[in-house]
């Protein structure tokens, strides 16, 4: 497996994390009231720059969760926090597919 060649050049870079959800309609409001839990709680974290959820416009089903971490240190913790491995499984099964879960580095 390929190394992180940002990481290994020992640059400090953010994480940019993109999570799409495309739930089903009958569970979109009790989704939105866990995604405002996760929301409120994860931008109380140590090292989250940004953490917001956005709909489509042209899919009202369809949400993003816009994440900015310090570092991929943070981010792990923020993967094992309490809200985070209670409501996530959650979102999921009201998903009427899997979610597409992105990670960028910020380079510049």
């Amino acid at each position: 497996m390929l190394g992180n060649p940002i990481q290994e050049r020992g640059y400090d870079y953010m994480i940019r994390v993109v999570a799409k959800f495309n739930f089903k309609p009958e569970e979109k409001e009790k989704a939105m009231a866990l995604c405002k839990e996760l929301v409120d709680e994860t931008r109380k974290e140590t090292g989250c720059k940004g953490y917001d959820l956005a709909q489509s416009a042209n899919d009202e089903n369809q949400y993003v969760v816009l994440e900015t971490w310090e570092n991929q240190e943070v981010l792990d913790v923020h993967s094992a926090s309490e809200h985070f491995t209670r409501i996530v499984p959650q979102l999921v099964e009201m998903s009427a597919a899997a979610p597409i879960l992105e990670s960028y580095m910020q380079v510049i």
